[in-house]
């Protein structure tokens, strides 16, 4: 995966996964069929180690929701770091891909729901917004995000930190506008 992330998945040919792997391309074939199969296994892979990670957080009760916030906040900007944007885009040529990750949206705006109700009783999200409507507005921007044009200018994470920014302040309440400004100023 840490290929196709730093020189987007076209780049990255059979042959250069085989080398690296210091198999046969034939040996690679037999495993994987082509390249998009490759390939969503490997997102299948890193998406259970990061909801594995995940769940460590959650499940901890003394992270309150805006710390699970920033905590993820900081944990996909580090992921950007090292994606080229390539990668985003160029999953679109992978049908496959495009249908795991939609599933994968799906089952977590499930999860989300309830860290949302969390938030609200919490005091830091507003109850008068339909999150179910603003998920699929965030999905819809993910998906207009992960094309190629959409980064002309402007590096995936500077992106990434506006948009989220705009989003998680949209729906907080006061105090978590305060909470949100005081944990980012206080993070690196």
């Amino acid at each position: 995966m840490q290929e196709f992330k730093q020189k987007g998945i076209r780049s990255v040919r059979m042959d250069d996964i085989a080398n690296s792997l210091g198999i046969s391309k034939r040996t690679l074939y037999e495993i994987y069929a082509n390249k998009e199969e490759l390939l969503l296994a490997g997102i299948i892979e890193e998406e259970k180690i990061k909801e594995k990670e995940a769940q460590v957080f959650i499940s901890d009760d003394s992270y309150t929701v805006m710390d699970l916030i920033i905590k993820f906040y900081h944990l996909k900007i580090e992921e950007l770091t090292h994606t080229n944007p390539l990668f985003y885009s160029e999953l679109h040529k992978y049908p496959r891909i495009i249908k795991f990750i939609n599933r994968r949206h799906h089952t977590l705006d499930k999860r989300n729901m309830t860290f949302i109700k969390r938030g609200i009783q919490e005091g830091y999200f507003s109850p008068q917004f339909n999150y179910e409507i603003i998920f699929q507005i965030i999905n819809g921007a993910t998906t207009v995000m992960m094309t190629e044009s959409f980064f002309k200018g402007y590096d995936v994470q500077t992106v990434f930190k506006n948009v989220t920014s705009f989003f998680i302040r949209g729906f907080c309440t006061q105090k978590g506008i305060r909470e949100i400004d005081t944990l980012l100023s206080a993070s690196p």
